[in-house]
């Protein structure tokens, strides 16, 4: 039975603000459960039914998307540990999971997540705080929309990426090795073109912040993070553009740029 409001309060009258702050594990909390193994490509489930499952990465990754306006759009690329499919919890639709690799990933039907939450009121703790770290990924990526340009975005992008699925570069501890990310993939992740991303894409290489090929993206991470630092951001592009007479930022499609979110092709 689900706990009373007397008995929430009763544990977090004896629950110090240490133990509330130790970021719980959902993993210590799920019982194993169904394996299903898909193929590079296969479709795990799809966006026109709500998903009714909460899955687990085991091996390889997978891509979340949305479509909105007839374009695709990455929501997050999970890789082993992740945990998706939570709009189960909603019984929400319009959500698209598909293996970019061979994959295994274990699911739980959600009425079982249910039960296993009422034995143990801390997994409820635990997803969320999954759920809220994600929303604060999602809340910085859509900030970037707003305030930074197409290369701001896909640098901020590569690095996010490499710190949560590279691999560090045994010879150069200030680079992570990627998998070879497709230039659509990157474009859907951060709501631009794929013409722009291979545009920047060439401009990174030549200024030694990444290097790629059909095997992998190597991301120089303290050079990335140092040209940051010092790119300008949007507002300052927007100076700029109003010396052109137009008022816009030079990489905005008012001057022949690919930024606008609408112009995205899939």
């Amino acid at each position: 039975m689900p706990c009373t409001y007397a008995e929430a309060y009763m544990l977090a009258e004896t629950t110090t603000s240490s133990e509330w702050s130790v970021l719980e594990d959902p993993l210590s909390y799920l019982p194993c459960s169904t394996i299903g193994e898909y193929r590079k490509g296969q479709l795990i489930y799809e966006s026109d039914r709500p998903n009714t499952n909460l899955y687990l990465v085991l091996e390889g990754c997978v891509k979340v998307t949305r479509m909105t306006n007839n374009v695709e759009v990455v929501m997050n690329l999970c890789q082993v540990d992740d945990l998706f499919g939570e709009p189960a919890f909603v019984q929400a639709s319009g959500e698209r999971a598909v293996a970019l690799e061979p994959t295994k990933v274990m699911s739980w039907p959600i009425e079982t997540v249910h039960e296993i939450v009422q034995r143990h009121p801390k997994l409820g703790i635990a997803l969320m705080q999954t759920l809220a770290a994600r929303c604060f990924d999602l809340e910085e990526r859509i900030a970037t929309l707003s305030a930074d340009s197409t290369a701001r975005r896909l640098a901020k992008a590569l690095l996010g990426l490499s710190e949560r699925l590279g691999q560090p570069e045994t010879n150069s501890p200030d680079s992570r090795r990627l998998a070879p990310f497709s230039h659509k993939l990157l474009a859907q992740y951060i709501g631009t073109t794929r013409e722009a991303v291979t545009h920047t894409m060439n401009q990174f290489r030549r200024q030694g912040l990444v290097s790629y090929s059909r095997r992998d993206v190597v991301v120089y991470t303290a050079a990335m993070r140092q040209w940051l630092g010092t790119h300008p951001k949007r507002a300052a592009a927007a100076a700029a553009g109003a010396n052109t007479g137009t008022g816009m930022p030079m990489d905005s499609p008012a001057n022949g740029g690919a930024m606008e979110y609408d112009s995205m092709q899939s």
